[in-house]
């Protein structure tokens, strides 16, 4: 997979998601003039963003960059998903959250769309041990784990602290 050299978190996924990456699927790269950072988040050398685009033929396009802060400071897109944009499914009333996600040995990442009333979201390992959690924004929420956590499961909770609804996420063939 390339890798996209830049100085900032910013030009990195600007780079990521107009330099031919996004081309998975079939889905063309954004025109570089329409591409939001909805929301990013970073713990260490580790950063995620939901960005939002225009593809060159007028889709609205959505997705999550993963970036990685490499030892001379610089930023680097290292992978993330790009597609159609669509904020919910159709027919679901319900609070849901529409996450991708990577796993590996080092750890895990999961963020998209979050529909409904829901005020914060949570992942949890199989084990109950690692938990992560973040505020939802721009209908967004971005979560990181340091440690191996796969499977997982993703809680949505209300501004009260009321659990709404629990959703596996885990790689496609741990299910």
């Amino acid at each position: 997979m390339p890798v996209w050299e830049v100085s900032t978190r910013e030009e990195a996924i600007r780079a990521f998601l107009t330099g031919g990456q996004a081309k998975w699927s079939g889905i063309p790269p954004a025109a570089a003039g329409s591409i939001q950072i909805l929301k990013e988040r970073t713990e260490g050398n580790r950063g995620l963003a939901a960005v939002r685009g225009v593809s060159s033929d007028g889709k609205g396009l959505f997705g999550i960059v993963e970036l990685l802060r490499a030892p001379d400071d610089e930023w680097r897109a290292v992978g993330g998903t790009w597609g159609l944009e669509r904020s919910r499914r159709s027919g679901d009333r319900e609070p849901w959250a529409n996450f991708a996600g990577a796993w590996g040995p080092q750890g895990c990442w999961a963020g998209g769309r979050v529909s409904g009333p829901v005020h914060h979201v949570r992942m949890v390992d199989a084990s109950g041990e690692q938990v992560v959690e973040d505020t939802v924004e721009n209908g967004v929420a971005l979560l990181m784990l340091d440690a191996p956590c796969s499977p997982c499961t993703v809680e949505l909770y209300d501004s009260a602290g009321a659990l709404l609804r629990v959703q596996p996420h885990a790689p496609p063939d741990s299910r």
